[in-house]
């Protein structure tokens, strides 16, 4: 029973070592989806892919320094060179965690702030992101397709680097197959068609 036990325990720590080399193709297949238009991953307005990878992340360290653990306190004679190799290991996999956060989180602030806004009625929603690139604000309104995929509508780069919704300058006009977003005192609008 205690075989068993172990087994199990050795299965779901493999399983959630495995999440973390997972998550990027899961990634790449939602940006070959072969539909219309140019989807990604956004839960609410903060989950990005590369914040949900982070989390994995965290998962495969534990999960992985665990399983390093296990793995050398199976063995009935334990040597300083063992422990030795355990902690190459886990400075090896604290490495690459440390590596991957630091790529993830780069590529996250690159994204801007999301904002969500629904229709009077209820039947859309869309994401407004606003990321600023220098001097350059580029403002893209996402139709949200379900919980976890945003599809990009209309995209439009600003010399500017005032962010109009941080700034409360902008408005919203819906209509039956479409949402304009007003900004610049309503001199300025992206028309975003709607499915």
């Amino acid at each position: 029973m205690d075989w068993v036990n172990r087994t199990l325990i050795k299965g779901l720590l493999y399983a959630a070592f495995s999440l973390c080399f997972l998550w990027p193709f899961v990634n790449l297949a939602v940006w070959m989806l072969p539909v219309s238009g140019e989807y990604k991953i956004l839960v609410g307005t903060w989950g990005s892919a590369e914040l949900i990878q982070i989390g994995l992340n965290g998962i495969a360290f534990i999960s992985g320094s665990l399983l390093c653990v296990l793995h050398v306190f199976r063995k009935t004679e334990r040597r300083s060179s063992t422990y030795i190799l355990l902690g190459l290991k886990l400075f090896g996999l604290l490495a690459l965690l440390l590596i991957s956060n630091t790529v993830c989180l780069i590529s996250n602030s690159l994204e801007g702030c999301h904002h969500s806004f629904t229709s009077p009625d209820g039947a859309h929603t869309i994401i407004v992101q606003e990321t600023q690139i220098i001097h350059d604000v580029r403002i893209t309104v996402h139709e949200r397709m379900n919980p976890l995929l945003v599809c990009v509508r209309a995209r439009e780069v600003k010399n500017n680097t005032i962010k109009p919704i941080d700034m409360e300058e902008y408005s919203l006009q819906w209509d039956a197959n479409s949402v304009t977003f007003f900004y610049n005192n309503g001199r300025n609008s992206i028309v975003a068609p709607l499915d």
